[in-house]
């Protein structure tokens, strides 16, 4: 008994000791974490200093300069529910169709036209289910001429720029390879992450690529489209035209709204044939 009683304060210290030594790792873990912490916020900070310093006294690449609308505005999809999937439509084509890129013979039968915006996870949906079989089916094989224009939301913030980085691309040959690779990291886009997408191009020049995307060269190619999309009354996306066209510029057939699967627009092409 007596023993336990002598042994008693060091037993009491060694816990007191034990207890101290714990807080302080705790506090030491703490401490590192909160610098940590410092660390990225100083880090954020220098990176926002970079780029304030970077594009200080440059325009602005989609600076609206005329009176041609640059952001599509979008409805509720209630709204859009309302809208009959397919109607017929005609309409004389505006000086930006020529610019835009189509796959297929140039003097294909049919036309189909689709409005898209690379942060739309719709498209991006439709393009790597439905298209591959309107691109072997019906471009591959001279029936239709498919042309995309860009129709970003006001909601897609990235929406122009990935359109810009889709074209920068195509002077070097690669814009529906681009177009590929926006549609599959959506996530990318919307993050902002648009311009380091194009490393996954291996054949594609970064530099002439890059000095693409700092101009303004394709802004008024991206106006027109939303602005012709906006005449057609465009309220969702994706959105088509499928129909013939005129040697006087006019375009008749008929407007598909929403990602239809492919056996709508080949019904939709032989219902055309019949009609002639």
């Amino acid at each position: 008994m007596r023993s336990l009683l002598v042994l008693l304060p060091f037993l009491v210290a060694c816990g007191v000791c034990a207890y101290l030594l714990e807080e302080q790792a705790k506090t030491a873990r703490q401490l590192n974490t909160i610098n940590a912490l410092e660390d990225q916020v100083t880090l954020l900070r220098t990176e926002v200093q970079s780029l304030r310093s970077r594009f200080e006294g440059q325009s602005d690449p989609f600076k609206q300069t005329s009176n041609l609308p640059v952001v599509a505005k979008s409805t509720t999809s209630e709204q859009n529910q309302n809208e009959t999937p397919i109607r017929e439509i005609s309409f004389t084509a505006d000086s930006g169709l020529k610019d835009d890129p189509f796959l297929g013979k140039a003097d294909a039968p049919f036309n189909l036209i689709m409005f898209t915006s690379f942060q739309c996870k719709t498209c991006g949906e439709f393009f790597k289910n439905t298209f591959p079989k309107i691109r072997e089916d019906l471009t591959a094989q001279g029936k239709v001429k498919f042309i995309l224009r860009d129709f970003p939301l006001e909601s897609h913030l990235y929406g122009k720029t990935a359109a810009q980085a889709a074209s920068c691309a195509g002077e070097q040959g690669k814009y529906w390879e681009m177009a590929e690779i926006l549609y599959a990291h959506d996530t990318a886009v919307s993050e902002g992450r648009v311009s380091s997408l194009s490393t996954k191009i291996k054949e594609l020049d970064q530099k002439k690529f890059s000095r693409c995307m700092k101009t303004s060269r394709y802004q008024s190619e991206i106006a027109k489209d939303i602005e012709a999309g906006m005449s057609l009354g465009i309220k969702g996306l994706p959105s088509f035209f499928l129909g013939t066209k005129a040697a006087d510029q006019d375009y008749q057939g008929v407007f598909i709204r929403g990602a239809q699967p492919y056996e709508v627009f080949a019904a939709e092409i032989d219902e055309q044939k019949n009609n002639k």
